[in-house]
């Protein structure tokens, strides 16, 4: 996965955000809404690998920001939200 820190827990604070895994057909529109909800000036990308899950062509989607501060910010303000339908379990990547 891009920008995977293996050495991070789910609770040390990175830059980067692992927000969703998301299908690949609706990925365009989740990171559209995802933007619009996280509009940061820190927010340096919102970045995807896109994985097979059984069947299913999903995409993981990542929020990439400038400190480690606006990110840990970020994840307490978002975490739990509802975007196009799925829940957002925020941890850091």
């Amino acid at each position: 996965m891009p920008y995977e820190n293996d050495s991070k827990s789910n609770h040390e604070a990175s830059r980067v955000l692992g927000v969703a895994r998301v299908p690949t057909w609706s990925l365009h529109q989740f990171k559209s809404t995802l933007s619009e909800l996280v509009a940061h000036e820190d927010l340096q990308d919102i970045v995807s690998q896109q994985c097979m899950d059984g069947a299913e062509d999903v995409s993981d989607v990542y929020a990439v920001f400038r400190t480690e501060s606006v990110a840990e910010t970020t994840k307490l303000s978002i975490d739990g939200m509802i975007v196009n339908g799925r829940k957002l379990q925020v941890r850091f990547a």
